[in-house]
Formats: structure tokens, C-alpha cells, sequence
């Protein structure tokens, strides 16, 4: 399979310290098209990762938009993704503009689960906890019992302490 060659290659190589190749390994296997787009979205997230290794942030976060775009459909991939985002810009010092990209972008979609969830989680690595259970509470009022946004909200009372509401939302969570 061309994603286990491509994997234990790239390994190989950063393993020997090669990061700048592993990079342009990466980059030219992409370029082919020949991956599914689970494997396309998970080699983007490794050669972000690699890219930032080398010093080039800016090519990352591009890489990280590809990887983005190409897992919309795996919820659990894509939530990795937006982590990997949220880590980037919070380690580059970019929160307030990953913030003002999110909050555009949830005026566009103010329903949607996975934006709302976006916005929460910017707002939640701010510590505006309470701005981002507010957003999480809305957000289930017009998608309730959403997966995404119940346990998000588990994770805003856990950081808050309210440790009765988490096991509410616990057994919620249970119950479906």
C-alpha cells in the first residue's frame, strides 16, 4: 500500500535526521494525488508538523488548511486537525487571529455544530470559559444533544469545576 511505504519512509528518514528531506519527500508524494483522502488529510497534519520542525511556519499552517479541507467528512480526524490549528496558532502567538477567523466564520455559519465548536474551543484555550459555555449552551439550543458540543461543554465544567454538571452531562451522553 502506498500510504505504509510513504509512512515508513518518511520515518526513515526524519529517524536520520533528514528533516528537510522528509519535507520534500512528503511534498512531492502529495503533489502525486495518489492518496485516499484519509491518508491525504493525515500525511498534510505530518508535514505541517515537519515544516514547523524546519522553520517554516507559514508553509505549515498552509499545509494545515489543505488538511483541513480534505477531512471535512471524518469527524474525529477532523477534530484532530483543528487541534493541530488551534496548537499552531497558540504556539506562534496568533490566538486573536485564529479568534477573529472563527468568529467570522461562525457569522457565516451560526448553526453549524462544527463551528460553534470551533469558536469554543478558541474561547476556551483564552480561558473565557464562561463565553465559551455560553456559546456551547446556544449552540445546543439549536442542535440538541449534539455529540460535539455536549461533551465540550463536559470539558468547560470540568475546567471550571462544576464537577455535578459533568456527570450530568456524562450520563446524557450515556443515555444516547
Amino acid at each position: 500500500e502506498v500510504a505504509a511505504l510513504l509512512d515508513e519512509s518518511v520515518k526513515a528518514v526524519v529517524g536520520t535526521g533528514q528533516i528537510h528531506r522528509a519535507v520534500e519527500c512528503l511534498r512531492a508524494a502529495l503533489a502525486l494525488q495518489k492518496l485516499g483522502p484519509l491518508d491525504r488529510a493525515r500525511f498534510l497534519l505530518e508535514l505541517a508538523a515537519l515544516q514547523r520542525r524546519v522553520g517554516r511556519p507559514e508553509e505549515a499552517l498552509k499545509s494545515l488548511g489543505l488538511a483541513a479541507g480534505v477531512a471535512d467528512s471524518n469527524t474525529a480526524q477532523a477534530r484532530e486537525i483543528d487541534e493541530a490549528i488551534l496548537a499552531f496558532y497558540r504556539e506562534e502567538n496568533r490566538l486573536e487571529e485564529l479568534a477573529a477567523q472563527r468568529e467570522k466564520e461562525l457569522q457565516n455559519n451560526s448553526t453549524s455544530p462544527v463551528y460553534l465548536w470551533r469558536v469554543a474551543r478558541v474561547r476556551m484555550v483564552r480561558n473565557s470559559l464562561g463565553q465559551a459555555r455560553d456559546l456551547l449552551a446556544e449552540g445546543l439550543q439549536k442542535n440538541p444533544g449534539h455529540l460535539l458540543l455536549l461533551s465540550t461543554l463536559a470539558d468547560v465544567a470540568a475546567l471550571q469545576g462544576k464537577h455535578a454538571e459533568v456527570r450530568d452531562i456524562a450520563r446524557d451522553l450515556a443515555a444516547r
